[in-house]
C-alpha cells in the first residue's frame, strides 16, 4: 500500500510580494538655490535596489562606494549596476529598481513599478544632481513597511541634496578636484541650496500583495 503525505514546511514558506509603483517628481527651481539654475539642470537616471534591513546602497556617515561615487559625479550607471548584482547574488538585494528618463525642465516627473519581497522590503535609490560636484538625491534603507510590519500603502518622501564627499566644488559644474582624502556622505544644508529644502519627491503607492503561503513537501511512504 502506498501513502501520500502533504507537509507544510515553514521553511519552504513562498514570500509575500508587494508591487509598488514609484513616481519621481522634479519640482527643482532658482527658488531653491542661492545662484541661478543652470540652463542644463537635470537628474540623471534614477537607480536603486531592493534589500534586506542593513543592507543600504548608500548610507550617510559612511564613505561612498565607487558606484555611488560615479553616479554623484557623472551619472554612469555602470558600476553601480555591478554592485547591485553582486548584492543580489549574494542574497542581501532582490531586484534592481530603475527609471531611465532624465528630469527636466521642471516641474515633471516619470514613473514605474517594482517589487519587493517579506525578506527584501526596503529600498535605496540615488539620482545626480547636474551638473554639479558630487551632489546627489535619493533615499537610503527606506523600509516600505509601517511599525506593525504591514504593506505601507501611500508614502511620500522629500528629495534633498546628499554630497558624496569625493569631490571638491561649490558651484554647478563638472570635473572638479577629487576630494583627498574621502569624506563622508553628508547632508547639503546651506550654499548653494537654501537650508536643507526638497528638489523634488519619491512617492511611493502600493498597487498589489500577494500573500505569502507555506511550500508543500510531499512524501511518499510504503507500507505492507
Amino acid at each position: 500500500m502506498l501513502i501520500f503525505l502533504i507537509l507544510f514546511n515553514p521553511l519552504f514558506v513562498q514570500a509575500a510580494t508587494a508591487t509598488y509603483e514609484l513616481e519621481f517628481t522634479s519640482t527643482w527651481n532658482n527658488n531653491d538655490i542661492t545662484i541661478n539654475l543652470p540652463v542644463n539642470a537635470h537628474f540623471t537616471i534614477l537607480i536603486g535596489v531592493t534589500h534586506g534591513k542593513g543592507d543600504a546602497l548608500w548610507i550617510p556617515g559612511t564613505k561612498a562606494s565607487q558606484g555611488v561615487e560615479n553616479v554623484a559625479e557623472t551619472g554612469s550607471i555602470g558600476a553601480i549596476q555591478s554592485e547591485i548584482s553582486q548584492a543580489i547574488s549574494a542574497g542581501t538585494a532582490g531586484s534592481q529598481v530603475i527609471s531611465n528618463d532624465l528630469y527636466r525642465p521642471f516641474p515633471s516627473s516619470s514613473s514605474t513599478v517594482f517589487q519587493v519581497t517579506d525578506k527584501h522590503s526596503s529600498i535605496s535609490l540615488i539620482s545626480m544632481i547636474a551638473p554639479s560636484p558630487d551632489w546627489f538625491v535619493g533615499v537610503s534603507g527606506l523600509s516600505l513597511k509601517d511599525s506593525n510590519g504591514n504593506w505601507i500603502r501611500k508614502l511620500i518622501v522629500n528629495l534633498v541634496p546628499w554630497d558624496a564627499g569625493t569631490e571638491n566644488g561649490s558651484s554647478f559644474s563638472l570635473s572638479n578636484t577629487a576630494t583627498s582624502p574621502q569624506r563622508n556622505i553628508a547632508l547639503i544644508n546651506g550654499n548653494p541650496f537654501v537650508g536643507t529644502t526638497s528638489l523634488g519627491t519619491l512617492e511611493f503607492n502600493l498597487q498589489s500583495v500577494s500573500s505569502a503561503s507555506p511550500g508543500a513537501v510531499f512524501l511518499l511512504l510504503s507500507g505492507l
